[in-house]
């Protein structure tokens, strides 16, 4: 019975851009299409906003907000925000540099879902990412393991969902980090898969 409430985080990192299969699709352009596709489960009464991430790409944040998270029938100038979600992430690029702040934006995004939460949904921050996290300066995987240990401890429950790309020694953190949010996090092996991981993702 309950609606959910997405904040959607996608890596644009030039880590994006290695394709996902030989002479196929690059990383962004399979997450892209698939996640354009999964748009249309969502009913109207859903919230979802996206923002996209690497490093140092609004004013020192490693992050920028690219459509503001409200109901998918909403208005957004002369289009609704599920038309503008469909042509926002259609024109996404793996143009933000080498580095990827994942674990400080992955912070951001969860504080920011807490601020704004909404009763009566299923908040969420859903991360399409590489898996990978090299941005100087960024905080580890640990602390932000140890930061969202406490703040889901709070009565605003936010799940994190990772879908990504990583064939790093890091993807079991990352997993223990979506668990410990009441998430989950799925690594795509197979990019012939992504439909099907993608879906599972949007189930949980």
């Amino acid at each position: 019975a309950l609606s959910s409430r997405d904040l959607t985080l996608v890596d644009i990192s030039s880590g994006m851009g290695k394709p996902a299969s030989a002479g196929g699709l690059t990383f962004e352009q399979v997450l892209t299409q698939t996640a354009s596709l999964g748009l249309a489960l969502f009913p109207d009464t859903a919230n979802i906003g996206l923002w996209e991430f690497s490093d140092d790409l609004d004013r020192g944040l490693p992050y920028k907000e690219l459509v503001p998270i409200g109901p998918l029938s909403e208005g957004l100038g002369v289009i609704s925000r599920r038309a503008e979600l469909q042509r926002v992430s259609s024109a996404l690029t793996p143009s933000g540099g080498p580095h990827a702040a994942l674990y400080g934006s992955i912070l951001d995004a969860y504080k920011y879902m807490q601020k704004n939460y909404k009763p009566g949904f299923a908040n969420n921050v859903i991360v399409l990412a590489s898996g990978v996290d090299n941005a100087p300066g960024d905080i580890t995987g640990q602390q932000l393991l140890a930061q969202l240990t406490k703040l889901s401890a709070g009565p605003h429950k936010v799940a994190v969902i990772v879908i990504a790309f990583s064939p790093y020694d890091d993807f079991p953190l990352l997993k223990k980090i979506s668990l410990t949010t009441g998430g989950q996090a799925y690594q795509i092996r197979n990019p012939a898969r992504v439909a099907q991981v993608f879906y599972q993702a949007i189930a949980h």
